[in-house]
């Protein structure tokens, strides 16, 4: 039992060692004004320990705990995954999914956020809650239609991208993106 206590109380004295010592870095952070490392420092010091479980089975039911082991055998499972198609063309889909429901269409509209840019049609999302019942059904129909037809109109798969600083720098501003 006394061997015990000694270990523990050797282990007490690293632990005050080591909290000793980043306490004195954390001075030294705070003494040169290096904000960044000093928060991240308190951080470091305050968080909880949560120890990592790196333990997984290989394909054969034992377990792994090497780190290399590891990664080996996530790095099997997922090649699997992809090369076992056979697996997924037994998979029967016995049903479609209903079309969106007209109070479904309704409901996103009014979840839209207003004053964003419009798309690349220029019709801007105000326009279609301001139509209201009319609005509703246009939206309900281009929906139904796209859902039942499974094409996509290839405006709804462009994307664009406006970079705006967040300050002035004092030089000049550039907005780039992809237009139609």
């Amino acid at each position: 039992m006394s061997l015990k206590r000694e270990v523990q109380k050797e282990i007490r004295k690293d632990k005050n060692k080591h909290i000793n010592s980043l306490c004195e870095e954390l001075e030294g952070y705070n003494n040169t004004g290096n904000m960044r490392k000093l928060f991240g420092a308190v951080k470091s010091l305050s968080k909880k320990f949560t120890a990592q479980l790196t333990v997984i089975k290989d394909s054969n039911g034992s377990l792994l705990t090497e780190k290399d082991q590891v990664l080996a055998r996530w790095k099997e499972y997922c090649a699997d995954l992809y090369t076992n198609k056979e697996d997924h063309a037994q998979i029967i889909y016995s049903e479609r999914e209903p079309p969106p429901l007209k109070s479904e269409v309704a409901w996103a509209l009014g979840r839209t956020a207003n004053d964003k840019s419009p798309g690349s049609d220029g019709v801007p999302v105000e326009l279609f809650k301001e139509a209201g019942e009319s609005g509703i059904n246009m939206m309900h129909k281009i929906c139904t239609d796209v859902w039942n037809t499974g094409k996509w109109p290839t405006e709804w798969m462009e994307s664009i991208f406006i970079t705006i600083p967040k300050k002035e720098t004092g030089r000049n501003v550039q907005i780039t993106g992809l237009l139609p």
